[in-house]
């Protein structure tokens, strides 16, 4: 049957696409409703997402100032003067008595070292062009400067032909026939091999110039080198050997004396390692050292071209090195590089380390103590002393109560709280002016966090007793209504009142936040499994776990706190002889030998619990990914998802109607203009036959 509104619509002149869109517009009308609830409820989710990281925030603070390390934190200060340097850093963890003492350091621990016997590398070749003559820095061609005189050298320069003659392709050469008054040589480094470069002149010898294209007065080891007067002349000598070991190349094209090309290995410390001449270069190598667990740096030197060892600890602890070859007279590595003979026999250059000496007043009356480390800790109980530089002036040291450090973290904590509690009661409040909510108005679990969080907060620590048990106690109220200091929803601090009791009485402040006494036991005569229990659950309640173990291994747990009601059973399993960490989080359940089935009770105690583990361990339920508001928000993605399906239905459904509509409106358009058409026939031939009477 056609639709009324549709025959008027079309019988009025309106188009069909203008008709159809207002007949969806009314059919729309449900599927705007549960969009809006759609959008609400993903809005729900959002909020409540939000919430559980503020709380979770919260829930961090809290745990913060539970631990001593923040509550009771300690400050170090020193009589050395501003700009001065101290001979120690020294700090103090929180069970660090406040007071002074006199530190007097009079020798640093140092590590043992042991390096090659001589230089690795070989010396320089002088007679072949400079860059194949064994530099460590290959010169390049080009020129370089010498008291103002210019000096081009190209691919074919050499060091030395043993002559020298005027107009020789030859360093030597080319400095000693310039004419510039400087004399050129080559002399023996430190293990008696020529290899250095010396420049001798009757006045000071200026070296390198801006135009310079060559590198090599670098290369050479000249450039940084000082002028050194020597019987009346001025001397420039290479500060390094001239030929060395070639550190990125293949060890077998490194240029070390005598090393054999086949594969080996060697231990130091115990420790193996392995290497490939072909593939492994001298740097891969002592990469390869410093990663392993042989508990030394290896590093090179490039100046006495010599592979050197450092012990990681201090002390006189030695370095042992030995050959491990696959083969006599293969992997010989260690004897190419100094450190044994041929041998085996260690000939390394060793240094050994030396232990700390120092005094403290308070220690053994200041007589002299020993460490292999320059880290000293707890020898001043809590305090931690890192040795610097020897003074024979003691220095004096004062631990006082950082109270600062505290504040600030109480001060921090209660914007959070303040900030996070605005934000809850903004979602959960009823506006009568503007007849508006937040998205969980009248929402009876997020309405009763706040006031949970509250009554832990001016209530006092569990178990404690005394003048100080609660905030209120250490200047964190919640004021008093029409106050200037607050309001009955903000927390506030008077952080006169915390620095005094900080001062005054630290341990009651660490009480009333972080107090915990609990104590854990097996009750006798179980007839389960059990042979003993250690440790605490880290649930911090009161209460008995019922265990069950089995003969096949399995152990379950049902936890029922003091006054409550049993919470649901957990499961896993233990050996004969093992341990089970997890049935019971922070309780360690060892098994003995024999597995049976039977029953134990284990006991918890938590005689006092601090203010800050209360509310650390609310929070901890609701934000966990288990918790209370986990599972609500699966609720409402659920229920989101469940919108989105009917929504998509309905859009489907929509669509088909409306292409329904706009077929059926066509038709019935084209009917109608066919019957305005005939209707016009027939009055025209009506018109027709009067004109013909």
């Amino acid at each position: 049957m056609a639709n009324p509104l549709a025959l008027s619509g079309l019988a009025s002149g309106v188009d069909t696409a203008t008709l159809v869109e207002q007949l969806m517009a009314i059919e729309r009308r449900p599927l705007l409703r549960l969009q809006d609830q759609q959008s609400k409820t993903e809005t729900r989710g959002k909020v409540l997402a939000d919430l559980a990281a503020r709380l979770s925030t919260l829930k961090s603070k809290l745990a913060s100032l539970a631990e001593g390390t923040t509550l009771n934190a300690k400050s170090v200060s020193t009589d050395v003067a501003p700009g001065t340097p101290a001979p120690a850093t020294i700090t103090a963890g929180p069970s660090a008595a406040n007071g002074t003492f006199k530190l007097w350091v009079d020798q640093l621990a140092t590590a043992t070292t042991s390096q090659s016997n001589q230089a690795i590398g070989q010396a320089v070749v002088t007679n072949v062009p400079l860059a194949q003559a064994g530099f460590g820095l290959k010169p390049t061609t080009g020129t370089f400067t010498i008291n103002g005189t210019t000096f081009t050298i190209d691919e074919n320069t050499v060091l030395s032909d043993g002559v020298d003659a005027v107009g020789a392709n030859t360093i030597l050469a080319k400095i000693n026939h310039a004419g510039i008054g400087v004399t050129a040589s080559i002399v023996n480094d430190s293990d008696g091999r020529p290899n250095k470069l010396k420049l001798t002149s009757a006045t000071t010898i200026q070296l390198g110039s801006g135009a310079d294209t060559s590198n090599f007065l670098t290369a050479a080891k000249l450039l940084a080198a000082p002028n050194v007067p020597v019987g009346g002349n001025q001397t420039v000598t290479s500060t390094g050997n001239l030929g060395v070991a070639q550190v990125s190349e293949p060890l077998v094209n490194a240029r070390l004396s005598g090393l054999s090309s086949a594969p080996g290995s060697f231990k130091i410390n115990g420790v193996t390692i392995t290497y490939d001449p072909t593939v492994d270069s001298l740097n891969t190598l002592i990469s390869r050292i410093n990663a392993s667990a042989a508990g030394v740096t290896a590093a090179y030197d490039s100046v006495t071209d010599r592979l050197r060892l450092t012990n990681n600890a201090t002390g006189s602890q030695a370095i042992t090195v030995a050959a491990v070859s696959p083969a006599p007279g293969s992997g010989n590595f260690l004897e190419a590089v100094g450190f044994v003979n041929s041998s085996g026999a260690p000939i390394a250059q060793t240094t050994s380390g030396q232990s700390a000496i120092y005094r403290i007043d308070s220690v053994a009356g200041g007589a002299p103590q020993h460490s292999t480390s320059n880290t000293i800790a707890d020898v001043v109980p809590g305090v931690t002393i890192t040795l610097k530089a020897v003074s024979a002036t003691p220095v004096t040291v004062t631990v006082a109560q950082d109270t600062a450090t505290t504040v600030n973290a109480i001060r921090d904590f209660v914007s959070t709280y303040n900030s996070t509690m605005a934000f809850l009661r903004q979602q959960t409040v009823y506006d009568i002016t503007t007849k508006t909510g937040g998205p969980f108005t009248g929402d009876a679990t997020l309405r009763g966090i706040e006031v949970s969080l509250k009554n832990m907060l001016t209530s006092p620590a569990d178990g404690l007793s005394g003048t100080v048990t609660k905030l209120a106690d250490l200047g964190l109220t919640f004021g008093v209504v029409g106050s200037a200091v607050g309001t009955t929803n903000d927390l506030v601090l008077d952080e006169t009142k915390l620095t005094d009791a900080l001062k005054n009485n630290p341990f009651a402040v660490r009480e009333v936040f972080g107090s915990l006494t609990q104590t854990t036991t097996l009750a006798p005569g179980g007839t389960g499994s059990l042979v003993s229990i250690s440790g605490n659950p880290t649930a911090r309640q009161s209460g008995t776990y019922a265990i069950t173990t089995r003969a096949d291994g399995t152990i379950e747990a049902v936890f029922t706190p003091t006054g409550g009601q049993p919470q649901p059973k957990v499961t896993g399993t233990i050996t004969a002889n093992g341990v089970n960490t997890t049935l019971i989080p922070g309780v360690t359940l060892r098994a003995g030998a024999t597995l049976v089935d039977g029953t134990h009770t284990i006991t918890t105690t938590v005689a006092t619990k601090g203010v800050a583990y209360k509310g650390a361990d609310y929070l901890a339920v609701l934000t966990d990914p288990q918790g209370t508001l986990a599972k609500r928000k699966t609720e409402i993605d659920s229920q989101v998802q469940s919108y989105k399906d009917r929504v998509e239905e309905m859009e489907r459904r929509l669509a088909a109607r409306e292409e329904q509509l706009t077929k059926k409106f066509a038709a019935m358009e084209k009917a109608l203009a066919k019957l305005k058409n005939d209707q016009n026939a027939l009055v025209q031939a009506l018109a027709g036959l009067q004109a013909s009477r």
